[in-house]
């Protein structure tokens, strides 16, 4: 690919893209740069993923821990509760009563504040206050009561102190209330009626056991977490400790970032406490949601489309839930931004990875890859050299593609044959497997139905009992179709439950000991009683395996019926038996007795019934020659008893002499074990009718020995007239050598036409009689259908000599078309067509013609036609065509000559070949012969074996100028065939207008036109002038080479008549020589000069010897000769020769044998032998060649036959 050097970079990519290869890199780089983006996406996907569930997983941990710290204060604070309560009962037990000295009073409307008087036994400050009823003494229990309120008045401040969550610690009682820190009387009082008033105090009030509760207080939304005091089964009171919730949760989930999204669930899911602020429609939508969700589901309907992480954590002190809802926003934000930054950088470190990828692939590989296909591309149409501008990594490649098509040119027609044997394997193999199929699918068939034409009713059955089939027979019987009842068993059939356990005993008897079993019994079907013939046995696959069991079930109601009549029948039968002519007879096998009817004694001459039959008796009374065949007949018969019985045999007679008998008869009885038990035939004595067989037998062979005596009388003719005639066609062409005067030249020829005839019409005697004998075969041989139309054509074109009738050759078949038959007959089937033809066409046109009508695998069918211009015929005429021996009328052979053998010949011989001869004709308007025959394909044609190669990528321009429409026509079809631009016309006018208009590169005119008309001359002026941009190439269609025309240099002569190969060759010489005026004129090939080879002729005739060896030396061959075969062995082993021209009879050794004799010795390629012989019949030539003859040449021989056979057999490679 040099040339891309010499383009631009644009026209290089354009040029890369027509190659596939490219287009797939390109779009292979588009789809990587794709995959890179998205295995980037997805990697970056997945990490969001995996970290996004990474910090769920920590931070649910976290929430866990917090849970875990909330879970352990509230349980300091209920320890703490609990030694609040245990410090109050020891209290009880100190000794000292209430002082009131040392509290200040503060009185209101029924109760009393009394507050801790500084300096007066309290140590601190800000001490608890205690509001009581003014009535409060009067409490059974007021004593302890006022001991714990002042001990708890001391210890609240100090617990407040230790806890800082705590924000309120009271003590409530029926009496009053303490309270820590100290608040007005008025808040207090309605602090305590607030509490006392709650479900927990109610509830803590009647348990007696010390209990620690806990709720949130729905008016301050702090928690809640009370005790009671029973002191000696009496309830004193109950402690509070009122507890910050909003600084509960920020000491406990101090480390969580989340927004302020939290609230506490009951044991029973409802809710306590919560900042959420929703309606309570969403607020119960929301607790649903949590219930039946998981801990890491989002919510974002219930917050204005905000996405929240919900985490539960379990209290277990007091069976509560606490819920925390964190927004996504604040856990992924920093992790969404990271995840973005890495994917766009990761995604430009691959671009940029895979983009230096494909730049380097493409620098190092694709470019040169590119080349390479294109240099593949150029090889693949013809292989050329690798190009220069490659890099040495890549030229043993582009050497190896090169060496590869060479190599591929060679091997193509191998792999052809190759394919095509394999094809026919394939053919054949796939033939016969669908054969074995359909031989299957047929006796299966076959078997379906002789099993239920059988009148028998058969089932067929498992070794469970269970039915798997039966024939329609049997369907009959039992009433029921087959479908129905398979898979059942016999109860299905009999309701009677001991017939059936009978027959299931006796059948699984028969599995277990592989018997049979046969009986008869009545049985009730439908409405009558019928009795059956039962037959039941066990039946095997090919292994030998039990399968089953068949029964056979046969209606003998009417044998059973009619054994009585049989009994009154026989009288009627002995009757019948002794009114018969022929020989009856009865035999029982199993006494081997014979009942004879009176006939069978007579015939053999014995008194009736004088004593009685047997089969040995009879066996001695058969000729010795005939026993064997009558006891195999027997034998036969007893082992097939469904067989015809039916023999000839002599048997002999009372008086010693034989008869022949006609033996035939029938099994019509058997035994209960199914054997033949009895026989009935007869014996007819056909002694007359053998003697007539004998004589026609005499008068068929006397037939065919005259059949043989005409065969041996015409052979021996053809020899005896071929020898004069030989004698007389050699003279003739000895004659014609010599110098002769115009006269004596006119006489040699007519006497050398008047001899050919002569041969002709031998030949056609030969071939007539042949066919009548039927011994005329056709030949298997492989051949090509243009090489004999061809050589049909050439042959008529050589012996015409009506100038003014133009042969025309339409064959429109592939040129390669290649058949098996038999050519030779085929060219004489063409050859007395057109002869017939010439003799009755006096001026126009002779059209021999061919057309492939049908084509497959194995067979084309080819239409082959004759037409002329001639003299035509009528219906009548026609009718009587193909008649031997006979003419249209008694004219025609006084005016044209002949036998009247050809058409009968061709018409025996085409249907011979498996076709049918046609004519159509009218008188004064010419005759139309047709025949299509069928013949094996060798190969299938090729469609671009015709065309011929572009030039310059443009297709030759054609122009033709001929008379003959016809023929312009044919031949405007061989020119478009070769792949030519076709112009035609009969005018020499339109002829010259058009060839200024379309610059034709050849011309093609008829040599008749050439010199009968200026239109060459014109054509040259055309060219001289400038009106024709190059000269023509011109063709001349002749009979024979003529001198060039002057003003016309080196033209191409193409010989009628005109055929495909012809034209194809001359276009091929103007490929190779573009310039017509300068095609030089072709030097004949120098061939081996004929005296170099020594001829050793075999002939025992003198005038043959003459002729032969005087013809052969005036060719410059040098000829010795042998008289007989012996003379010609002792020269052979005295000298060497070339070639043995061969005669076949001849005295002391003939031609044969002393072929025989030389092959011992010499090969056909060391020692080449002619068979020459006046013998005309196909089993002589068959014989030479079996001999080891090389060819034949029949005599009376031609001179031009004779050298083309010599040179063949001299020059053919060892």
């Amino acid at each position: 690919m040099s040339y891309l050097n010499h383009h631009s970079l644009e026209h290089i990519d354009n040029l890369l893209l027509e190659f596939s290869i490219y287009k797939r890199y390109k779009r292979a780089v588009v789809l990587t740069y794709f995959f890179v983006f998205v295995i980037a996406l997805l990697c970056v996907v997945l990490s969001f993923a995996y970290h996004r569930h990474v910090m769920i997983k920590a931070h649910k941990a976290q929430v866990v821990r917090s849970g875990e710290q909330l879970d352990s204060v509230l349980v300091k604070h209920a320890r703490m509760l609990q030694l609040l309560q245990q410090a109050s009962l020891e209290s009880l037990h100190v000794t000292h009563s209430f002082d009131l000295s040392q509290w200040n009073q503060h009185p209101y409307d029924g109760y009393r504040l009394l507050v801790p008087a500084v300096g007066r036994g309290f140590s601190l400050i800000n001490e608890a206050s205690i509001l009581i009823e003014d009535n409060a003494h009067q409490h059974p229990l007021y004593a302890p009561l006022m001991q714990v309120n002042r001990h708890l008045a001391s210890v609240l401040p100090k617990v407040s102190i230790i806890s800082p969550l705590i924000q309120s610690a009271f003590f409530i009682s029926d009496i009053g209330i303490s309270y820590y820190p100290q608040h007005d009387g008025v808040h207090l009082r309605k602090k305590q009626q607030r509490l006392m008033n709650t479900s927990i105090y109610r509830l803590l009030q009647k348990q007696h056991k010390n209990d620690v509760q806990w709720y949130l207080d729905p008016d301050s939304h702090n928690m809640m977490v009370a005790m009671n005091i029973v002191h000696e089964g009496h309830f004193l009171g109950v402690i509070f400790f009122e507890l910050d919730v909003y600084l509960l949760l920020k000491e406990t989930f101090n480390d969580l970032s989340f927004s302020s999204k939290s609230l506490f669930l009951d044991d029973e899911q409802r809710v306590i406490w919560d900042n959420l602020s929703l309606p309570q429609e969403k607020m119960n939508q929301l607790l649903s949601t949590i219930h039946f969700s998981k801990e890491a589901n989002i919510h974002d309907s219930l917050f204005s489309q905000q996405a929240f992480f919900v985490h539960k954590v379990n209290l277990f002190p007091m069976h509560w839930t606490f819920v925390v809802m964190e927004k996504n926003g604040e856990l992924f934000d920093n992790l969404g931004y990271l995840m973005l930054l890495s994917f766009i950088m990761g995604l430009c470190v691959l671009l940029l990875v895979v983009s230096f990828v494909h730049m380097v692939i493409g620098h190092a590989f694709i470019n040169p890859a590119i080349k390479l296909l294109s240099h593949l591309e150029e090889c693949a149409k013809e292989p050329v050299l690798p190009p220069l501008n490659i890099s040495s990594e890549w030229q043993p490649w582009f050497k190896l593609v090169s060496q590869i098509f060479r190599e591929h040119q060679k091997n193509t027609i191998n792999l052809s044959n190759q394919n095509k044997r394999l094809d026919k394997l394939v053919v054949q193999r796939t033939q016969k497997l669908k054969e074995i199929n359909a031989r299957r699918e047929r006796d299966f068939a076959l078997l379906r139905s002789l099993i239920d034409s059988i009148p028998d009713a058969i089932v067929f059955k498992d070794k469970q009992g269970k039915y798997l089939g039966f024939n329609k027979a049997a369907q009959v019987m039992l009433g029921i179709s087959e479908h129905h009842a398979i898979g059942s068993d016999a109860a299905y059939f009999d309701h009677n439950e001991q017939q059936a356990d009978k027959v299931l005993q006796e059948e699984e008897s028969i599995l277990r000991n592989h018997t049979s079993c046969r009986y008869q019994e009545c049985i009730q079907v439908g409405h009558r009683v019928v009795w059956i013939d039962v037959h039941k046995f066990p039946f095997y696959d090919r292994q030998g395996d039990l399968q089953g069991l068949i029964g056979m079930w046969r209606d003998i109601t009417r044998e059973k019926a009619s054994s009585e009549q049989l009994r009154l029948s026989e009288e009627r039968y002995h009757l019948a038996m002794d009114a018969v002519e022929d020989g009856l007879w009865d035999w029982y096998l199993d006494k081997d007795k014979w009942f004879c009817n009176a006939a069978f004694y007579t015939m053999l001459n014995y008194e009736a019934f004088s004593f009685d039959w047997n089969n040995d008796f009879l066996q001695t009374l058969v000729h010795p020659d005939d026993r064997d065949i009558r006891a195999a007949k027997l034998a036969h018969l007893l082992n097939h008893p469904q067989s015809d019985y039916a023999v000839e045999f002599r048997i002999r007679c009372q008086d010693g002499h034989y008869i022949w008998i006609l033996a035939r008869g029938r099994v019509v009885e058997f035994n209960e074990k199914g054997r033949p038990q009895r026989i009935i035939g007869t014996h007819k004595d056909i002694t007359q009718h053998k003697e007539s067989e004998v004589a026609l037998v005499e008068a068929k062979q006397e037939a065919e020995s005259v059949s043989l005596y005409k065969s041996q009388f015409l052979a021996n003719m053809s020899h005896e007239i071929r020898t004069p005639m030989n004698a007389m066609l050699g003279m003739l062409q000895l004659i014609k050598q010599t110098t002769l005067n115009v006269q004596q030249q006119d006489y040699v020829e007519k006497a050398e036409r008047s001899t050919n005839s002569l041969l002709a019409i031998v030949n056609d005697i030969l071939d007539f009689s042949k066919i009548e004998a039927g011994k005329l075969d056709v030949a298997q041989e492989k051949f090509s259908v243009h090489d004999v139309l061809q050589q049909a054509a050439e042959l008529l074109a050589l012996s015409s000599r009506k100038p003014q009738v133009e042969l025309i050759i339409d064959a429109d078949i592939p040129l390669d078309l290649q058949c098996l038959g038999d050519s030779l007959r085929l060219g004489q089937i063409l050859n007395n067509l057109l002869v017939n033809a010439i003799k009755f066409t006096e001026s126009g046109f002779i059209e021999l013609g061919c057309q492939l009508l049908n084509i497959d695998a194995k067979i084309v069918t080819l239409k082959f036609w004759v037409h002329d211009t001639g003299i035509g015929m009528s219906e009548q005429q026609q009718k009587n065509l193909f008649i031997a021996f006979s003419q249209v009328d008694g004219s025609t052979t006084r005016r044209f000559g002949g036998t009247g053998l050809g058409l009968s010949i061709s018409q025996n011989l085409v249907e011979l070949m498996g076709g049918q001869i046609k004519v159509n004709s009218q008188e004064g308007e010419g005759s139309d012969f047709s025949f299509e025959i069928p013949f094996k394909l060798i190969s299938s044609p090729s469609a671009t074996t015709e065309a011929i190669p572009l030039k310059d990528n443009k297709q030759t321009q054609v122009l033709i100028l001929n008379t003959n429409l016809r023929f312009l026509d044919v031949c405007q079809r061989y020119f478009k065939r070769l792949g030519c631009l076709v112009d035609g016309t009969h005018e020499p006018s339109t002829f010259l207008f058009t060839t200024k208009i379309k610059q034709p590169l050849v011309v093609v005119m008829d040599e008749a036109d050439i010199t009968s008309s200026s239109v060459l001359d014109a054509l040259h002026q055309q060219v001289q002038r400038g009106e024709l941009k190059v000269r023509p190439y011109l063709l001349i269609l002749s009979h024979q080479q003529q001198p060039s025309p002057a003003n016309w240099p080196a033209p191409q002569f193409l010989h009628k008549p005109l055929c495909l190969t012809d034209i194809r060759t001359a276009l091929l010489m103007l490929d190779k020589h573009p310039h017509p005026q300068r095609v030089p004129v072709e030097a004949p090939q120098a061939t081996m000069q004929p005296h170099a080879y020594r001829v050793l002729l075999v002939e025992d005739n003198i005038i043959n010897q003459q002729i032969a060896s005087e013809l052969l030396r005036k060719q410059g061959y040098t000829v010795e000769i042998a008289d007989n075969g012996k003379q010609a062995l002792d020269m052979v082993s005295l000298h060497s020769y070339d070639v043995v021209l061969m005669d076949i009879q001849m005295p002391l050794m003939d031609g044969f044998s002393t072929t025989i004799e030389l092959r011992k010795y010499f090969s056909k390629v060391e020692l080449p032998i002619i068979a020459m012989t006046a013998h005309a019949m196909q089993a002589d030539r068959d014989r030479s060649v079996q001999v080891g003859m090389n060819d034949y040449v029949t005599k009376p021989f031609k001179l031009d036959e004779l050298l083309a056979k010599l040179i063949k057999a001299i020059q053919t490679p060892a």
